[in-house]
């Protein structure tokens, strides 16, 4: 059963909060000058953070200025804050925890700060679900309509303004212009001539990802460190995982000393994309450790990425000198609409219990600000996560239901058979495809341990936003959930990876959710019947950072 607090309890913990929270609340002081207060959780990638209006947030660590610990209270550990315990299906009423409401000003506030307009969407649909007082709900409702209407304009906030339509276009299409001219010079070998182009987009769109880059990487052979740092973290948060930034950033530390921090970014870089010149730097940078620190607990996992690396990039190792600067490639600029997410990205998942808890991948939801959950029926809802396994690619997320959702059951079986029928089902590639659902069909090519413990291989095509999504089986139960698919080549073509049901009923076990095995009675579901029964089910989840 769900944690119900009594009524004394809950006035007690309140008139603790309000008397204590502003001089017991950590802060986090961001880059961007603006200060979040509440309870702070360092992770091992980034903080995370419950406000004093009762939500959360993951903050990654590129964005910190400072962490100011509250000096009234002890320090808190290093440790995945615990998820809210949770109930089977079996039980329909939702949870009924007591949270105090926002007021209408700090969730103004928190709309006009957001990066996308999705998420200010995100978060005043959170407010309007809280159920506020008759005016407030007027000007909520208001204030959604505007920001959906910036969100299907496109618009884009571009130094501190939102802009969209033309204007957007105009500006996008100077810095293609701008982009172009830099790559043509450079390949001319007119380098300072490119820095001016480059330096002239970023005045006009400082949002580009690649433009940040690039101004970093000129920083670093201009010996201008500091500036190169600022240029990568900004890129890095436009668009996260750049092997080549976390990599520059790697040797900047190593150039000031700090060769310990300096292998620990170069394993991260290593983590978000090999490259020949990652693996000769975290090799290089891994020999000139003392032996004793090399060996310790906090290199363990570097040391082996190294000696993975060193087979692939055999050739190379033994140069013995540090690649001064990591590049990527000039062709990688982007096109004319930069394809700009401002930090949003989507994925799928599946209702798993009445009460709405969704499954879905790690990396649909890690590192999110907000989340939008877009349910059959175009209902939208605002998610929670509730827990992260830091082992899997694995994420519990929870919607709030006035009635019983639909949900999906498991297969009874850990693992599929070789060769058996499979439906996948997800909403890939929503700027192509469209918002509705997507089903291919396919076989299990195979049941083996691949990588992350993913250990179910299908043929089934599977694109970007189909992670999260359900690998059914003929009867219309969960025998995989889709992590991740390899890269085609030429030569070779492509799969879907996933986890299978087995570790899926490991993972709800391990979080107090018993799932009752689906039936396998009756004929095989034809597509149109799968689909049928558990569209329903199955959900889109928009993040954004």
């Amino acid at each position: 059963m769900p944690f119900r607090p009594t009524v004394s309890r809950v006035l007690s913990v309140l008139c603790l909060l309000a008397l204590g929270s502003a001089a017991f609340a950590d802060k986090l002081i961001l880059k961007d000058g603006s200060v979040l207060e509440g309870r702070v959780i360092k992770k091992s990638d980034g903080y995370w953070i419950k406000l004093a209006d009762d939500s959360t947030q993951t903050v990654a660590t590129a964005d910190v200025e400072k962490w100011e610990r509250a000096s009234a209270i002890p320090s808190t550990p290093s440790v995945t804050p615990k998820p809210t315990p949770v109930h089977t299906p079996a039980v329909d009423t939702p949870s009924t925890t007591v949270k105090p409401k926002s007021s209408l000003q700090a969730v103004k506030r928190r709309a006009e700060a957001v990066d996308v307009p999705l998420a200010a969407v995100t978060i005043w649909q959170e407010f309007i679900d809280s159920k506020p007082l008759a005016d407030d709900l007027k000007v909520a409702q208001d204030e959604m309509a505007r920001w959906k209407k910036l969100h299907e304009d496109g618009a884009e906030r571009i130094k501190g303004k939102w802009v969209s339509g033309e204007e957007r276009k105009q500006i996008l299409t100077k810095v293609e212009q701008l982009n172009k001219e830099f790559m043509e010079l450079m390949r001319a070998n007119q380098t300072l001539q490119a820095v001016q182009k480059l330096e002239a987009a970023e005045a006009i769109y400082p949002n580009s990802y690649w433009i940040n880059f690039w101004l970093g990487f000129m920083d670093m052979a201009q010996n201008q460190d500091d500036d190169a740092v600022k240029h990568f973290d900004q890129a890095l948060k436009l668009r996260p995982k750049i092997a080549a930034a976390i990599g520059n950033q790697a040797l900047i530390l190593i150039k000031k000393k700090k060769l310990a921090e300096g292998v620990l970014k170069l394993h991260e870089a290593a983590e978000a994309g090999d490259t020949p010149e990652i693996a000769v730097n975290l090799n290089l940078a891994l020999s000139q450790l003392p032996p004793n620190q090399k060996s310790g607990e906090r290199f363990k996992a570097a040391t082996k990425a190294s000696g993975l690396l060193n087979t692939k990039y055999a050739s190379l190792i033994g140069e013995r000198k540090f690649s001064q600067f990591i590049p990527i490639p000039l062709n990688e600029a982007p096109g004319s609409a930069q394809k700009h997410s401002g930090g949003m990205w989507s994925g799928t998942g599946f209702i798993v219990s009445a009460d709405g808890l969704i499954l879905t991948n790690r990396h649909v939801v890690e590192g999110a600000k907000t989340m939008m959950v877009m349910l059959e029926g175009n209902q939208q809802k605002t998610g929670e996560i509730v827990m992260i396994d830091d082992q899997q690619d694995l994420a519990l997320v929870r919607v709030k239901s006035e009635t019983p959702l639909p949900f999906v059951k498991l297969s009874p079986h850990d693992q599929p058979g070789i060769g058996a029928e499979c439906t996948v089902m997800g909403f890939p590639l929503l700027d192509r495809l469209g918002a509705n659902i997507k089903i291919t069909r396919g076989v299990v090519t195979g049941v083996e341990a691949v990588e992350l413990n993913q250990d179910v291989i299908v043929d089934a095509k599977v694109n970007p936003g189909n992670s999260g999504g359900p690998i059914l089986d003929r009867h219309g139960n969960v025998l995989a959930i889709v992590s991740m698919k390899t890269l085609s080549t030429t030569t070779e073509d492509t799969y879907g990876l996933g986890l299978s049901s087995g570790h899926i009923r490991k993972f709800l076990t391990k979080n107090k959710l018993t799932l009752a095995p689906g039936e396998e009675v009756g004929a095989n579901l034809s597509s149109e019947e799968i689909a049928a029964k558990i569209r329903p089910a199955a959900v889109c989840i928009l993040s954004t950072r």
